[in-house]
């Protein structure tokens, strides 16, 4: 079973992404240099990340441009993205074994356990970028800081 913060952090992120004005898509994010939809391509490409680990397929070298992951609709690209990774995340995928940053190796459950800190910064970043007041996932942002 897909590990149910994992879900909730997703659910968080997509609340906020579905909220973006049509006009808010170009508004500066926190993150330098990015705006609204490169935060959303970005998160996006994680989705292609853990759905590509999922499925034992090699990761791409280098990083996407983070607006073509968006493309013209970055909620549609955002939902198409999640229900393929979601897809792949079977009971046998979330035993698997991935090495991570630094040589770490933990399984794919262990990982996406872990993943809910990602798309909260990220949650915050959009929901600042797009003027939204976000209210984070009290539980999950404890177990992020722990």
């Amino acid at each position: 079973m897909v590990p149910e913060r994992f879900v909730r952090a997703l659910d968080g992120f997509e609340a906020v992404l579905a909220a973006v004005p049509p006009d808010g898509w170009l508004s500066p994010s926190p993150c330098e240099g990015w705006c609204a939809v490169d935060v959303a391509g970005h998160v996006t490409a994680g989705l292609l990340v853990i759905e590509l680990r999922a499925a034992g397929r090699p990761l791409p070298r280098d990083d996407p441009d983070w607006r073509e992951v968006a493309g013209a609709d970055p909620v549609a690209s955002w939902r198409a993205a999640r229900a393929r990774m979601m897809g792949e995340l079977v009971p046998e995928a979330l035993e698997r074994r991935v090495r991570l940053a630094l040589g770490l190796e933990i399984t794919m459950r262990e990982w996406l356990e872990e993943y809910p800190l990602e798309l909260l910064v990220h949650t915050w970043d959009l929901a600042q970028a797009s003027g939204q007041r976000v209210v984070l996932d009290a539980e999950l942002v404890g177990r992020a800081l722990e």
